[in-house]
């Protein structure tokens, strides 16, 4: 989970008393993998790009299935820790492919599994549990690399 302190907060951004709080340095409180989500908005006339950091894929599903024509979803990351001699370090990979399917046991919510493109032989959860656990899986986001892909 990303956690911040009350020193790393940024005040005077916005003119407007709001919700919305800026930080300058945010930690994460484990050794899990997490993903970072890039959007192309449109509100009218006006377009931006907003770059969300979220630790379950499970909030990633709100993002795949948004209107189009408001966000448009155009890449994800995995930042995955790599365990080294000195300790922890992360490793950024693209996401090809993201797919979806239902828990092999129960009605349970959506599952996503992905195609990274460190290991594009392979669909694999963001934790990396084994993949054979997923029934009547779909794909539902293909990412443009500018390369090739061998998987059809």
């Amino acid at each position: 989970m990303f956690v911040s302190l009350p020193e790393f907060e940024v005040t005077g951004l916005s003119e407007e008393p709001s919700q919305t709080k800026f930080w300058r340095g945010l930690g994460f409180s484990g050794a899990e993998p997490w993903l970072v989500a890039t959007l192309h908005m449109r509100d009218g006339a006006s377009r931006s790009v907003e770059t969300l950091l979220l630790w379950l894929d499970s909030d990633l599903v709100p993002l795949l299935h948004a209107d189009q024509m408001r966000s448009q979803l155009v890449s994800v990351q995995r930042m995955a820790p790599t365990v080294q001699e000195l300790g922890q370090n992360w490793t950024l990979s693209n996401v090809l492919e993201i797919w979806s399917g239902q828990a092999e046991r129960g009605r349970g919510p959506e599952v996503l599994m992905y195609r990274f493109e460190d290991d594009p032989d392979r669909l694999a959860f963001l934790s990396d549990v084994a993949a054979d656990r997923v029934r009547n899986l779909r794909l539902v986001k293909a990412f443009s690399t500018g390369r090739p892909s061998k998987h059809g």
